[in-house]
């Protein structure tokens, strides 16, 4: 595992810079004339376009304008936001910060019910109970969030008062984040759920499970020391896999219940086409992404005896 991280880190920093070109190019090709946005619904003369152009470094090539932008990204410069005029570093920095507060919570609440449920399903396999849990979370994974936070928020408002109305951000232990985070958890749980539940499973079916059994041990005590250590390992990794989901689901999330999250900000940059904040905003995405997957490789590694770290 140690000889394969500095390739993984590489093969992220690839990834990363061929997200970013992508991106890059898109905005440069894509639908919507930059200078256009600039100017506004009123297009300037031909004289102004042309200044403004060059203003921006737009009239240069392509892979010139991608290398300075690269460069300047490195020291921490991702350009000037059009539309807000202000730092696209800040901006982002700032969605960021609420962003990894909800994805968080969200983890949190995924670990609290994904684990007991899925043990509960595995220790009632093929029973009722088995199929009901199941069953719920995979309905409830195939309703998009779009859809799941507007139901969620006329139930928990509207019909049942169990919090205020949720259309703004007032900090994570506030009650009006309830209902985001718990919209941005039930879609990927199913996962978590059928990956806890297949590993128990798996890991009880282990001759050790067996003899540990067949010497009279409790099965809260099988399930502490021998069960749940083993099964644990794959449940990490389907984790780190469900937070790319989160980042995805906190574009429609955010906007609904007005967040001024990076989801959100993405959003935005995409309907507004601000061509250097969507840039910026999908560089950080990539690179935070990359990053996550390295840390779920080496957190699965420590958990799971069988991975080598030499």
């Amino acid at each position: 595992m140690i000889r394969q991280l500095p390739l993984r880190v590489v093969s992220l920093a690839v990834a990363a810079l061929g997200g970013a070109f992508i991106t890059f190019v898109l905005g440069y090709y894509g639908p919507g004339d930059p200078v256009r946005n600039i100017l506004g619904l009123e297009f300037g003369t031909a004289h102004e376009a042309q200044s403004l152009r060059h203003a921006y470094g737009l009239d240069r090539p392509i892979l010139t304008q991608f290398g300075d932008y690269i460069w300047h990204a490195l020291h921490g410069d991702l350009g000037t936001s059009w539309q807000k005029g202000r730092p696209v570093a800040i901006l982002v920095s700032h969605g960021l910060g609420i962003t990894i507060q909800l994805g968080g919570a969200a983890i949190v609440l995924m670990i609290v019910l994904g684990i007991p449920l899925g043990v509960i399903a595995a220790l009632n396999h093929n029973k009722l109970v088995d199929r009901v849990i199941v069953i719920f979370f995979i309905i409830v994974h195939a309703v998009p969030p779009y859809v799941l936070g507007p139901l969620l928020l006329v139930i928990g408002v509207l019909w049942l008062h169990l919090v205020p109305v949720t259309v703004h951000w007032d900090g994570l232990f506030s009650t009006t984040t309830i209902i985001p985070v718990v919209t941005l958890a039930l879609g990927p749980l199913v996962f978590i759920i059928r990956q806890m539940r297949n590993s128990v499973l798996e890991v009880l079916s282990e001759q050790h499970i067996l003899t540990a059994e067949a010497l009279g041990l409790p099965l809260r005590v099988v399930l502490v020391r021998h069960v749940l250590p083993n099964a644990i390992g794959p449940v990490v990794n389907q984790l780190g896999l469900a937070i790319g989901g989160l980042l995805a689901a906190t574009v429609f999330v955010e906007s609904i219940f007005n967040i001024p999250g990076f989801g959100s900000l993405l959003y935005n940059s995409v309907q507004t086409q601000d061509y250097p904040l969507l840039v910026g905003s999908t560089l950080v995405a990539i690179v935070f992404m990359s990053i996550v997957f390295l840390l779920t490789d080496i957190v699965h590694a420590l958990f799971d005896p069988r991975i080598k770290w030499r």
